[in-house]
């Protein structure tokens, strides 16, 4: 078929709401549940709900930050005198896009070639186990105790290129660079607060970078697409605010575990 039907745009639009945030992968389990729905979308098309799907939590990521993002705005114009926080607020401003420039070079590069990594199940697979460990190393993160005041400019270089590994479908975004933050010795909250902060820009331009598929989009997937979007929307914020709690718990490192299962059965169904 030509056309993706309400019902898989519902359970893709729920896969992506809930992985896109989580540390286990969003596009990974994107390419996995497409091929076991049959999902037969040419592949420009494909990624033209893809990109929809994306949309939908980038939403969800600007309602909840909102106030970070005010205050990041805020303090980027005004004068020390006037707010005394627009000092670090700059600061954290430059931070993250320092922290943006390695997928931003990455990704111009290499899009073409990550676009054909996202139909093929096997390397999916492996690299759902290469995220695996990636979040089970974070149990080696000790004494993390360093906040937004301690970060450099090379600690936000080093959690940018852990960013631009993950455009690789299924290495996790989210995975990467709270994994990365925390082994810098960061604290959880910041560490994670500081990745939904980075997915902004990393989705945005994702987003932008991806925009020529839409003209192979058709007006009969226009209500599926809608759908799908909406609740991507609506169960990203759930899982957003889940994750949060889960990291200050410090059971971030158990997500490996769901991700090594994901991936060998993924190996094993290729």
């Amino acid at each position: 078929m030509h056309h993706i039907s309400i019902l898989h745009a519902i359970i893709l639009g729920i896969i992506q709401g809930a992985t896109e945030f989580l540390p286990i992968s969003s596009s990974g389990h994107l390419v996995l549940a497409q091929n076991l729905l049959g999902v037969d979308l040419e592949k420009e098309a494909l990624l033209a709900f893809d990109i929809a799907l994306h949309f939908g939590t980038l939403l969800a990521l600007l309602l909840l930050f909102r106030k970070d993002l005010k205050t990041l705005i805020q303090g980027a114009f005004q004068k020390n005198s006037e707010n005394p926080q627009s000092v670090p607020s700059r600061k954290l401003l430059w931070y993250l896009f320092l922290a943006t420039l390695p997928a931003v070079v990455i990704g111009l590069a290499f899009k073409d070639f990550f676009e054909e990594m996202m139909t093929d199940t096997f390397s999916t697979g492996v690299q759902f186990i290469i995220t695996g460990f990636i979040l089970w190393s974070t149990r080696y993160a000790r004494f993390s105790v360093l906040t937004a005041t301690h970060m450099r400019s090379m600690h936000a270089l080093i959690i940018g290129v852990a960013q631009a590994i993950a455009i690789i479908p299924a290495i996790s975004r989210s995975g990467t660079t709270i994994a990365a933050a925390l082994l810098l010795r960061f604290d959880r909250e910041f560490a994670a607060r500081f990745s939904f902060l980075l997915a902004i820009p990393a989705l945005g331009g994702a987003t932008l970078l991806s925009l020529d598929n839409l003209r192979y989009f058709s007006s009969e997937n226009l209500l599926a697409t809608l759908i799908g979007t909406v609740v991507s929307f609506i169960v990203a914020i759930g899982c957003i605010k889940w994750l949060m709690t889960i990291i200050k718990k410090g059971q971030f490192s158990w997500f490996a575990i769901y991700c090594w299962i994901i991936g060998l059965c993924a190996i094993f169904l290729a």
